[in-house]
């Protein structure tokens, strides 16, 4: 008796016993380096050809540029041009240093950084037969929703991103855990270096 309670513990450490809810989910990661960029979008697979992308949100880069050190020093004693766009409120703090906002010939800026929400859960149910991508697409206010489309439609109004890169899934196929999905993940910061000898 005591050698089947540790084999069945053993299998529960494992994950034995839900044999579908494994899909091979791969994060593709980029790292926000020195911008806002910054995601915290999770799937998992919650059913044998189910995806669930958890609440989430999602902060685009704008467009902007982040001034030196030295740039940066100025503005916070509350001089120069930096100094000024900040009081104006076309730019921000980023960190220790000032991000300010591109303006076009009418002096409006381009496009602020913003972050979305993903406020549900969102269920995809995918169908064998096709490729499929998901994308992170505009809402009302702060929000954002997760559009499941086929490779071959038009990517929707208002796309943020992708969140799920392309995925085929052949015909016949009754579980995704057969499939390689990638998430588009966004890290804080730069990549670690590479050692002497790393390709």
């Amino acid at each position: 008796m005591q050698k089947l309670w540790i084999v069945l513990l053993i299998l529960a450490l494992l994950g034995g016993g839900t044999d579908w809810v494994s899909a091979a989910i791969t994060q593709r990661i980029i790292h926000a380096g020195d911008t806002p960029l910054a995601s915290t979008c999770k799937v998992t697979q919650t059913g044998p050809m189910q995806l669930t992308l958890s609440t989430c949100s999602w902060t685009t880069t704008g467009e902007g540029k982040i001034l030196d050190r030295f740039e940066s020093a100025f503005a916070a004693l509350g001089v120069g041009l930096a100094a000024q766009a900040l009081r104006e409120n076309k730019a921000e703090w980023h960190g220790s240093r000032v991000r300010v906002w591109l303006r076009d010939k009418q002096d409006n800026i381009i496009e602020r950084s913003r972050t979305r929400m993903l406020s549900v859960d969102v269920v995809l149910n995918i169908v064998a037969g096709e490729t499929w991508v998901v994308y992170l697409v505009d809402g009302l206010g702060v929000t954002m929703n997760a559009v499941l489309l086929k490779n071959k439609e038009l990517r929707p109004a208002g796309i943020l991103d992708y969140i799920l890169l392309p995925f085929t899934v052949p015909v016949g196929t009754t579980n995704l855990n057969t499939i390689n999905i990638e998430v588009f993940t966004v890290l804080p910061g730069f990549p670690a270096p590479k050692g002497m000898f790393e390709k």
